[in-house]
């Protein structure tokens, strides 16, 4: 179990990079082709203000990503301390 710690504390277990499952892949397949057909409508301008939010709404995800994962991470730990407790 220790190892798995250390795995996180170097950075070498990252559970945000895995496979991709079916619904993720296809709901990421749906969002490429709305985007193909819109972008070639937008001027420049609008294009870049698109991306820029965007590029905002991702940031805004990742640090949701990170939250989640904090928050999953201590209700384990705290899971596995009521285990060991209620072993005694």
């Amino acid at each position: 179990m220790k190892n798995i710690i250390k795995e996180l504390w170097y950075g070498n277990a990252l559970p945000n990079q895995g496979e991709m499952n079916a619904e993720y892949r296809a709901l990421l397949r749906e969002y490429i082709r709305y985007s193909e057909k819109y972008e070639p409508m937008l001027s420049k301008e609008t294009f870049d203000l698109i991306c820029e939010q965007k590029e905002i709404a991702s940031q805004m995800g990742g640090a949701l990503e990170a939250e989640a994962f904090v928050k999953g991470f201590c209700l384990g730990a705290r899971l596995m301390i009521e285990v060991y407790r209620n072993d005694e």
